[in-house]
């Protein structure tokens, strides 16, 4: 007889999230991010042409997973006046962030 508990765990953590890898990646891919992050940028570029389109409550705006800050300096453009917090995993990302910002 299979234990549904035990197989329904193991199969979860086939899909875990290893953090601690995400973030050296990222803080690996951060001296290049600029030149590599065409996808992210297009994906950004299209959320900032719908911000325009919508009517906001006024309040703080999060940038999760703001990378080097480019979209975070983007949506600041966008939304004059508001607080736009930054988050970030990679230490170097928010470094090259904090030049920017």
């Amino acid at each position: 007889m299979i234990d549904t508990a035990t197989a329904s765990a193991a199969a979860s953590n086939e899909y875990a999230l290893d953090r601690r890898a995400w973030r050296r990646a990222r803080d690996r891919a951060a001296a290049d991010w600029e030149g590599a992050a065409v996808l992210a940028d297009a994906v950004a570029a299209r959320m900032r042409e719908r911000l325009a389109l919508m009517k906001l409550p006024a309040g703080a705006c999060i940038d999760v997973g703001a990378a080097t800050g480019a979209g975070t300096a983007a949506l600041a453009a966008a939304l004059p006046g508001r607080l736009i917090v930054a988050v970030e995993p990679s230490l170097a990302m928010l470094d090259r962030a904090r030049v920017r910002l």
